[in-house]
């Protein structure tokens, strides 16, 4: 796949999760935006207009990250506690009663 702007190749970044897909999706979002106040910027300004997007911004970016990070985390938890769950139901001895007449 080749860059609109160049002839470089564009990398393909394939996501391992839905999550990941919707990082990717904020961070191209992020990109984007910045580069469009980059472009809108007045001429010598483009440097301060950039930096204070950035500072205001990617705070939010590293929230949204951390945020998806931890509900991965979240269902492997979930998941590992219901197998647990599952195995300790199948391992406890059934009651079994004789009758003895």
């Amino acid at each position: 796949m080749k860059d609109q702007q160049s002839d470089h190749p564009t990398p393909s970044i394939v996501p391992q999760s839905p999550r990941e897909a919707l990082f990717l999706q904020h961070a191209q979002a992020y990109y984007q935006e910045m580069q469009a106040i980059g472009n809108n910027a007045p001429f010598g300004q483009v440097f301060n207009h950039i930096d204070t997007f950035a500072f205001h911004n990617t705070r939010e970016l590293g929230r949204k990250s951390l945020e998806l990070i931890l509900e991965d985390q979240i269902e492997k938890v979930e998941k590992k506690k219901k197998k647990i769950a599952v195995s300790a139901k199948n391992a406890r001895p059934k009651n079994d009663t004789v009758d003895i007449p």
